[in-house]
């Protein structure tokens, strides 16, 4: 018996027959994906892909079975073992990795629509036609892996429940499972839209109750895993020094760089900022299309206590980073946007070609974005007035227009070191790694702040110390928070041409530089 009814009748056959469908969602996710990295050459572009995943798909091996769950390892093991077949490194790995994810998380999409809501083919192809098209959803798949990873498993595994697991019950385990180790945040949501559902079934609890056996391996291993998270310390590394608070709840205004002036309004602004550029284009749609639905209403329930909990409670700061969970609003709200599309009749009047335009629209807005083509970046030159330059590791506070591209790039053309030359700036940086570490002295530190991370770990040997600090974290917080180590030798990687107090320039190479501090 189905769980879940929209408007739309149910479905009879299975969901599957219509494999073009996927396949053709599945191409056009691979598709947009692959632009930008069709046009960087040698490596993968993507923030976190480039800033983390390079190192921790490398040294894999090195840590324990505690680190491993901690890290939500299921993409990192895939990534490992792929790596070492012949002819497959694991900048190529991950040049590939990305188009397909993202086309495995659209297609995954329309699977959630067409069979866990119980859509029909034209709702579901709207949805995820939707979705696919929005910049939002390029810019998880940017660098996001592990949670497009996990978002797809998590989308076929409530398609799946929603059915009943008679028929499903050892497949269900295996993906709960599998959901599980790719990313917390996907197991948040599937953890919490089962307890909804489990919750509002008064009438039929005690059937309900059995549907949840399937999940019992996997909810255990959710529990172990926060345990792990909150309550057991991550081991010290000797080479790396660690900056920000220990604390575990601790407030926006201490963790949050962008938040460090302490103001409530740069709150607000930032969040609204976000909505504002992700969901504006669709928003219409999204109003009209709202509607009661029983998976739906508890993502949109976790989803929005996430996205603007630092609004609700600025002195606590909660794991999962917000900014992130407004990323996912596009699930729901794709949802809302295609019901709310269909309820504009005069749209698809005269063969829809209103509709037609609209989707020619975000096709022609998502192949400017995954291309570099849309002028985004001067836009933002334009609006506030100000003329391309590096950034200053200084920084502490943010205009509105200014925050949104701190969250999303200017294109998916871009790593977590630059935007355009990718690869020639990431050369840079493996250059100018090398010069310091055949050329610090003993007793040296460097100060490497997130962008950074993968290629100084990667680059510099045992003897250099690294301060690894979060983006966006000014250079003069930093360095208060290490004054106690008394290093000799504290040097920064940073842009070139990049005035910083203190601070004197030792090694350039291009768009690189090294600096060092002056005590």
């Amino acid at each position: 018996m189905r769980m879940v009814r929209g408007n739309d009748k149910l479905i009879g056959k299975s969901s599957l027959k219509n494999w073009y469908t996927y396949l053709f969602f599945f191409s056009l996710g691979v598709f947009l994906r692959g632009i930008p990295e069709a046009i960087v050459e040698k490596y993968p572009v993507g923030y976190d892909t480039t800033a983390h995943y390079v190192f921790n798909i490398l040294n894999f091996d090195t840590i324990g079975v505690v680190e491993m769950l901690r890290q939500a390892p299921l993409f990192y093991l895939v990534a490992y073992a792929l790596i070492q077949l012949p002819k497959v490194d694991v900048f190529n790995f991950l040049k590939i990795a990305g188009p397909i994810l993202y086309g495995i998380l659209c297609a995954s999409f329309y699977f959630l629509l067409k069979r866990g809501l119980g859509w029909k083919d034209k709702t579901a192809t709207v949805g995820t036609l939707i979705f696919t098209l929005q910049l939002v959803s390029l810019r998880l798949s940017w660098d996001m892996f592990r949670l497009e990873l996990g978002l797809a498993l998590m989308f076929i595994t409530l398609s799946l429940i929603s059915r009943g697991p008679s028929r499903s019950g050892s497949l269900i385990v295996i993906l709960s499972v599998l959901t599980v180790l790719a990313h917390q945040m996907a197991s948040l949501i599937l953890f919490f839209t089962i307890l909804w559902l489990f919750l509002r079934k008064t009438d039929a609890r005690k059937k309900f109750f059995s549907h949840l056996i399937p999940l019992v391996p996997s909810g255990v291993l959710f529990a172990i895993i926060l345990y792990i998270t909150f309550f057991i310390p991550s081991p010290p590394d000797p080479r790396i020094v660690t900056i920000g608070s220990s604390k575990l709840l601790a407030s926006y205004f201490e963790i949050e760089p962008r938040f460090l002036e302490g103001s409530y309004y740069a709150i607000a602004r930032n969040i609204g900022m976000l909505m504002l550029f992700c969901y504006v284009l669709i928003s219409p749609f999204i109003i009209r299309g709202f509607k009661r639905n029983e998976i739906l209403d508890p993502m949109l329930v976790m989803l929005s206590l996430g996205s603007f909990s630092p609004l609700i409670i600025p002195f606590i700061s909660l794991p999962a980073v917000y900014w992130r969970w407004i990323l996912i609003l596009i699930i729901p709200f794709s949802a809302y946007a295609a019901c709310g599309l269909l309820k504009f009749k005069r749209l698809w009047r005269k063969r829809a070609i209103g509709v037609c335009l609209i989707f020619l629209l975000f096709f022609i807005l998502s192949v400017g974005y995954a291309s570099g083509a849309l002028p985004l970046r001067g836009m933002y030159f334009s609006l506030t007035g100000k003329t391309p330059s590096p950034p200053s590791p200084s920084k502490t506070s943010y205009g509105a227009i200014e925050s949104v591209n701190t969250y999303v790039p200017a294109s998916l053309v871009a790593s977590s070191t630059s935007v355009d030359n990718v690869t020639e700036v990431i050369d840079d940086c493996i250059d100018s790694l090398e010069w310091l570490d055949q050329n610090a002295p003993a007793n040296s530190c460097l100060l490497t702040e997130e962008r950074f991370t993968s290629w100084a770990r990667l680059h510099t040997s045992e003897k250099i110390k690294l301060a690894l600090y979060f983006g966006l974290t000014p250079v003069d917080k930093v360095l208060e928070e290490i004054r106690d180590y008394r290093f000799e030798h504290i040097y920064l990687i940073w842009y070139s041409n990049v005035p910083i107090e203190d601070f004197k320039e030792v090694y350039r190479h291009d768009a690189i530089t090294i600096y060092e501090h002056k005590a």
